[in-house]
């Protein structure tokens, strides 16, 4: 069963009325995004109403006041499905599951023969508690026991592969998501009766020995399984199926989810998760009419009236979900101030600039992150790549001084507030300063006495005539291997020597470190 369109009329729940319109017949996976309490779940709750409206079963009555919380009539939905044969009524063929999912132990000492399964709703509201994996441990179990009843008959062998079919999907999924993790059974329903595991070679793991996460993920696998198995096509509805599973698994969670689905099925998920939502985004952009997005994120109001049609699965789109999902963390991840700096961004030594101001910047400044642009030319560029990638990120432009005059480099900070221009020809000059290169003897120690004068004589004999730092490196480089005592892991070369070395032993109290610190002119807040 496939939904073509939701419409309620009047007042139920947070909207005054709401309408989804625009889901095509091939659409497969509807994706709800947005914040808490913008709805997503009081469509969930208007397909149970409509289905118990269609020929679904009521387990309890509850107050109107959950549906209309004025004390008034709420509106009766009203839904559209794609034409399917052989389904009715079509209220039986929809599944719900809620976010208040929770089944610490399943353990049977008895088989309890269950209803037929579209009689047995156990929903009639989205905060309704739903545990339902002893129900699925007893289905399976009592549905198992008729074809063991004749060992020898003509069909045994067939009932054997039966039951062997039964569970071969859920257990293959389990273990695409969770390798260490296999299904592996029942075990014996009238005494110790449990979902049996194979888990890292050991086996016989019972169900209540699973962590929460491998738990969540059998549970979510296993409750599609046996209602595609028991519903002709049914239309599944997951709220926040990405509760108890960490990121890593996220995505193909929904990918198997996809594959339990039979052909005529549909799956509608309400989620904040990161890896659902991109699994989702990747999926549309392959196949995109099998995906619909439904941005709720644009909802405003106590009771607004709301239609909505599939949201094109832009990057505005995914930026918006995922800093719903992320929140705070995603503020917390991005950096506060990003610096384009000079250096090569191919080659043997990719962004060696970066790495080296990320050394010395790292205590000071967290939320600070360093990234090479190229040369001074390419600088403005690399910024404006950076401006679409990082939006709400602070850009600045951070260049060598070389040969600027003084009055020179003053007009250029002038001009640009977002250009920060070093008060030495280059970052090699901060690196062979006196105070570096006296912290080197210090960690290092020295086979002379005049080992730490020999260093400070061939940086300045190699910056004469011009004053250029870069080759002061590579002769300070070779001279350390020479006067050091300990002169192991020194680097293969100056570049390695710079930033594995000489950048790690700049700290906050150097007067190096306060005079970048006094270039960048960074707040003290993005620390």
């Amino acid at each position: 069963m496939r939904v073509s369109s939701l419409k309620i009329p009047s007042t139920f729940k947070r909207f005054a009325s709401l309408e989804i319109t625009g889901l095509g017949p091939e659409v497969k996976l509807i994706v709800m995004l947005g914040p808490n309490g913008s709805g997503k779940s009081s469509v969930f709750d208007a397909l149970l109403v409509w289905a118990r409206n269609a020929g679904r079963p009521r387990i309890r009555r509850h107050s109107n006041l959950y549906f209309n919380s004025a004390g008034g009539v709420f509106g009766t939905p009203e839904i559209k499905v794609h034409p399917s044969p052989g389904i009715n009524p079509p209220g039986n063929q929809l599944h719900v599951r809620t976010a208040h999912r929770n089944t610490p132990d399943v353990l049977s000492s008895a088989v309890q023969k269950q209803k037929e399964f579209e009689q047995d709703a156990r929903l009639d509201r989205m905060i309704d508690t739903d545990a339902a994996m002893v129900a699925h441990y007893q289905r399976l179990a009592a549905g198992f026991l008729p074809m063991l009843a004749n060992l020898d008959g003509p069909s045994a062998s067939e009932d054997l592969e039966k039951i062997r079919a039964r569970l071969t999907p859920v257990q293959d999924s389990l273990t695409r998501v969770l390798p260490h993790l296999r299904f592996t059974g029942l075990g014996d329903p009238t005494s110790e009766g449990s979902f049996y595991f194979t888990r890292d070679d050991v086996r016989q793991f019972r169900y209540e020995n699973l962590s929460g996460g491998e738990k969540a993920v059998f549970d979510l696998l296993l409750d599609v399984h046996i209602a595609v198995t028991e519903l002709d096509d049914p239309l599944v509805c997951l709220d926040e199926p990405e509760l108890h599973l960490n990121p890593a698994v996220q995505a193909s969670v929904l990918t198997e989810l996809l594959r339990l689905l039979p052909a005529g099925s549909q799956l509608w998920i309400a989620t904040h998760s990161v890896g659902m939502i991109r699994q989702a985004f990747d999926i549309a952009a392959t196949y995109p009419a099998r995906v619909a997005f439904l941005d709720f994120g644009r909802v405003r109001g106590p009771a607004p009236n709301v239609a909505l049609k599939p949201a094109n699965p832009s990057r505005r789109l995914l930026q918006e979900a995922l800093a719903v999902a992320l929140d705070d963390l995603a503020g917390l991840l991005a950096p506060s101030v990003l610096v384009v700096c000079e250096g090569s961004i191919s080659g043997r030594f990719t962004a060696w600039d970066a790495r080296i101001y990320r050394q010395i910047f790292r205590h000071l400044h967290q939320r600070v992150e360093f990234v090479s642009g190229g040369g001074k030319g390419d600088l403005e560029t690399a910024a404006a790549i950076a401006a679409v990638i990082a939006p709400g990120t602070r850009l600045l432009k951070l260049r060598d001084r070389d040969d600027l005059t003084e009055e020179h480099r003053n007009r250029l900070l002038a001009d640009d507030t977002s250009l920060r221009v070093l008060q030495r020809r280059s970052l090699e000059s901060y690196l062979v300063d006196d105070e570096v290169l006296e912290a080197l003897v210090a960690a290092r120690g020295i086979r002379t006495d005049n080992g730490l004068s020999r260093l400070k004589a061939t940086r300045d004999l190699a910056l004469q005539p011009t004053g250029s730092a870069k080759g002061a490196l590579g002769a300070v480089f070779d001279v350390s291997r020479q006067v050091l005592d300990d002169a192991e892991g020194l680097g293969e070369n100056k570049h390695q020597f710079a930033v594995d070395v000489l950048a790690p032993l700049v700290h906050p109290e150097m007067a190096v470190t306060k005079e970048l610190t006094e270039v960048l002119a960074l707040d003290p807040s993005t620390g």
